[in-house]
């Protein structure tokens, strides 16, 4: 009996048999992009640790989040820490090399207080 090495073994239980791949093909996800998904979800988004760019009153400052308050964000950039207000902020993020710009009303609160406020259910 032919032994099957450890990746064959799970190939062979992860790939569909013949007659279900129709079906697995007509199967579309809505969140195939993942820029749909960032902006559908937007207020769960944590800032802190992520590499941006961050648009205000006409200054680019690019860098690491730091911190997110209520109404400022702060961003470690190579001059320093600089702490810009949300209401004004465009901010710019990559991720899987796609850009996602947010407006910082968008992020208006703090991280806690908007998970809680969109995901209060309506029933």
């Amino acid at each position: 009996m032919e032994q099957l090495s450890r990746q064959d073994e799970f190939a062979s239980c992860v790939e569909p048999s013949p007659e279900f791949i129709p079906l697995v093909k007509k199967k579309v996800s809505p969140f195939n992009n993942h820029k749909e998904v960032i902006q559908k979800n937007i207020a769960k988004l944590r800032l802190i640790g992520i590499q941006s760019q961050i648009t205000c009153y006409g200054n680019t400052y690019t860098g690491e989040i730091l911190n997110e308050s209520k109404n400022t964000i702060r961003i470690r950039t190579k001059k320093g820490v600089k702490i810009i207000p949300k209401d004004q902020a465009i901010i710019q993020i990559q991720i899987n090399d796609q850009k996602i710009n947010i407006h910082g009303n968008q992020l208006k609160g703090r991280h806690e207080d908007r998970i809680k406020h969109r995901m209060k259910r309506k029933w």
